[in-house]
């Protein structure tokens, strides 16, 4: 298993995100298959991310009232 982050090939993605929506993400983490990617969108580095352990990350830090905890698991 690689520890690298997939990139989405090109210049920029501004356009298929405008024309996907929010299918986009979901369109590419199932090709990468990778809850986490990088692409770019409108000329700059985005990291676009997804699924079940970003969830609970996310719902962790809301739970932590102010006390930002980075722990995903």
């Amino acid at each position: 298993m690689s520890n690298t982050m997939p990139r989405e090939k090109g210049i920029d993605h501004t356009l298929d995100l405008m024309r996907e929506g929010y299918m986009y993400i979901l369109n590419r983490r199932s090709s990468f298959n990778s809850d986490v990617f990088e692409s770019r969108l409108l000329g700059k580095k985005a990291i676009c991310m997804g699924g079940r352990k970003l969830q609970k990350f996310f719902m962790t830090l809301k739970s932590s009232k102010g006390k930002v905890r980075y722990q995903i698991g």
